[in-house]
């Protein structure tokens, strides 16, 4: 679909106009074009961990584990100090005993 919609050029096309207006950001473009390239290699091996995990690809009692899991560590840190998702801001109780 981008292909269909030209979009590559037009964003080559909308940088080259940023590095005229501000050659100051050609470093940091060129960074991104690296970090972009590096995560496109490693696209295919993060695939097939993810599936070896079985989390997120069909195992139901691997992810309900998972989350008991993490709950449970996430209920011995003090509050300011869970992960967003655990805080009690969110509606989340988290009580057990230590």
């Amino acid at each position: 679909m981008m292909r269909k919609l030209a979009l590559l050029p037009e964003r080559a096309a909308e940088e080259a106009a940023l590095i005229a207006a501000a050659p100051a950001a050609a470093p940091l473009l060129a960074r991104l074009s690296e970090i972009y390239a590096a995560l496109k290699q490693s696209h295919a091996l993060d695939d097939a961990l993810e599936g070896l995990r079985g989390i997120y690809f069909g195992s139901a009692l691997l992810a309900a584990g998972h989350s008991v899991h993490e709950y449970s560590l996430e209920a011995l840190k003090p509050d300011g100090q869970r992960e967003s998702a655990y805080r009690e801001r969110n509606g989340v109780c988290v009580c057990i005993s230590r």
